[in-house]
């Protein structure tokens, strides 16, 4: 009973892997109609876009963090730099797959910029992403 448990979970994988390599990526780049959208929708997504550099820019700040490989991605409060002092501001419009990719894609930065240094290109520091 076990082993045809088993031997059916492997088949399944097995189809799966079949089924996935003649799969392909597709990315798309899509324009947003303001003129469909409601103003809440619309306010909705000018916040989301806001967090999400209120929480890059937070990631790629020495001063929070020394290590960004170890940050935690269920972070609900973030440093914001305003004109001269910081304010903690809430992420509430983010979700967590987003919060996630943010910073993996300042992860992957940073190791870019490795790989560069490694190569003997003259590199710098990441910049913020300013409004």
């Amino acid at each position: 009973m076990i082993e045809e448990k088993r031997n059916k979970i492997k088949n399944s994988l097995r189809i799966t892997r079949e089924r996935r390599k003649t799969q392909d990526v597709i990315i798309l780049k899509l324009k947003i109609d303001n003129d469909k959208l409601n103003n809440n929708t619309i306010k909705a997504l000018n916040t989301i876009f806001l967090e999400a550099k209120w929480l890059y820019n937070y990631v790629i700040n020495k001063e929070f963090n020394n290590d960004i490989f170890n940050i935690d991605p269920k972070i609900k409060n973030v440093n914001v730099y305003v004109k001269d002092h910081y304010e903690t501001r809430k992420l509430n419009y983010l979700s967590s797959q987003m919060k996630e990719e943010i910073i993996n894609r300042a992860m992957d930065n940073i190791r870019g910029l490795h790989k560069l240094k490694e190569n003997g290109f003259k590199v710098g520091k990441l910049k913020y992403i300013v409004p």
